[in-house]
């Protein structure tokens, strides 16, 4: 069942970002719940004005962030920080500011440079 899980959410992903126009998908994204926690490993797909994290071991932990809904978007210690005007709900809990470290700079400054482009 929870492969099932998986391969739906992967399939909705992919269908969503084959119809976008700002599409990209980044593996091996560490998304912190915590400053100090553990991080949860995924991969990001951004979609238009969509960005989705999925969580590779735990479908639950998948949330989306829509452009317009991010405040500010700052590079901190080399982790990408999403400050939100409306906080995600991410199982149980709300979450308004949003910490992701992505694998190089590069991806760093187009997850940036996405946030920024307001349409």
């Amino acid at each position: 069942m929870k492969q099932l899980k998986l391969f739906v959410l992967g399939f909705a992903v992919l269908a969503i970002c084959a119809w976008a126009a700002d599409r990209f998908e980044v593996k091996g994204v560490k998304y912190y719940v915590t400053t100090d926690g553990e991080p949860i490993t995924g991969h990001i797909a951004v979609a238009d004005d969509k960005l989705i994290f999925v969580d590779d071991s735990n479908p639950e932990m998948t949330f989306t962030v829509i452009r317009n809904g991010v405040k500010t978007t700052r590079i901190d210690n080399g982790r990408v920080v999403f400050e939100l005007s409306e906080p995600v709900t991410i199982r149980d809990g709300r979450q308004s500011n949003l910490v992701f470290m992505l694998p190089d700079t590069r991806t760093r400054e187009e997850v940036v440079t996405w946030v920024k482009v307001k349409k």
